[in-house]
């Protein structure tokens, strides 16, 4: 009978213990049932992002890396559908007469003493939404940096890091209007640091389609230019000088990069045109183009191989 005793005491303390790590009985099955059923709603809104998110704070740090970095994306993906969607935008634009004309940010002074529109923003910031102001307009956007402060430490370092590289991008994008807001170093720098979150993560698929997009539009600006801040001067057709520095450096600092590669491949046709464009040629600006695209897909594919082995470049 002892024996039978302590072997129920022993169950009974499993069970218990069990209780206790799954936080009032929830196992991690339940977790992601109730929590896709809350970003399932057919339409979201601030109410059921603000439901989503409290949830998520109170259960994601009970799933393993991997499950909780599924619930974060998963969660990004909602928020991402109301500000694209969803949202409101005569509700957005309400709070415009709060934002800050310097920092763009809205200004809580100002805020509080409007209750309706303060209850609006509240929802928007307790569901990780950042709101700014550009241009005389209410912008709303994922806050990465609160939602890495918060759950990085309990996601896979490659959906941590993803959302450092998103957070910059938040506070300062590359272009405005297809004209570049960053540095030549700058850019090079973000593309870098994309390329080493690719490299350290190539089999991790929950942050791939991204990483991918970044990459292939940080080397798009740096090889092609972009509409307003073009590699070559419209009146000029020669190559910027700035840019020219700027990317000759970054190969003598970072030799081993695929990105190195990609602007060694790059100077090598740059010096067969003599680094002058002629946009009067269509043929020539064909070229050019061309040859951009080729080496974009050829550096993706380097940069993404996995065998040790460097894919088959060509030369035009």
């Amino acid at each position: 009978m002892d024996s039978l005793k302590k072997t129920l005491l022993l169950v009974l303390a499993l069970l218990i213990a069990a209780g206790l790590f799954y936080g009032c009985g929830k196992r991690p099955e339940a977790i992601e049932a109730e929590f896709a059923e809350m970003i399932g709603a057919e339409k979201v809104t601030p109410e059921g992002m603000s439901e989503a998110a409290e949830y998520m704070e109170k259960y994601l740090h009970k799933l393993d890396r991997e499950k909780a970095g599924h619930m974060l994306v998963a969660y990004e993906e909602f928020a991402t559908r109301y500000i694209n969607t969803d949202s409101d935008q005569t509700q957005v634009q309400s709070l415009l007469p709060f934002a800050d004309g310097k920092t763009g940010l809205i200004t809580v002074d100002k805020i509080k003493k409007d209750q309706k529109a303060k209850a609006y923003f509240d929802r928007l910031t307790d569901s990780y939404v950042r709101v700014c102001s550009y241009e005389g307009k209410i912008v709303l956007q994922v806050d990465y940096e609160r939602l890495g402060d918060e759950f990085g430490g309990d996601v896979l370092p490659a959906v941590r890091d993803l959302y450092g590289i998103k957070a910059v991008i938040n506070k300062k994008p590359a272009t405005v209007n297809a004209t570049l807001q960053i540095t030549y170093e700058e850019l090079l720098r973000r593309a870098a640091a994309v390329e080493a979150l690719i490299v350290d993560n190539r089999e991790e698929e929950l942050i791939a389609e991204d990483a991918r997009w970044l990459y292939s539009s940080y080397l798009n600006m740096i090889l092609a230019g972009t509409t307003n801040s073009p590699v070559f001067s419209y009146e000029t057709g020669e190559f910027s000088e700035k840019a020219r520095t700027a990317y000759s450096n970054f190969v003598k600092e970072n030799p081993d990069l695929t990105l190195t590669w990609a602007i060694s491949e790059y100077f090598r046709y740059l010096n067969q045109i003599d680094f002058t464009m002629n946009y009067k040629d269509s043929e020539m600006s064909k070229a050019f183009f061309d040859n951009c695209a080729r080496i974009v897909s050829e550096t993706e594919k380097r940069v993404y191989q996995t065998d040790g082995t460097e894919a088959d470049g060509t030369d035009n």
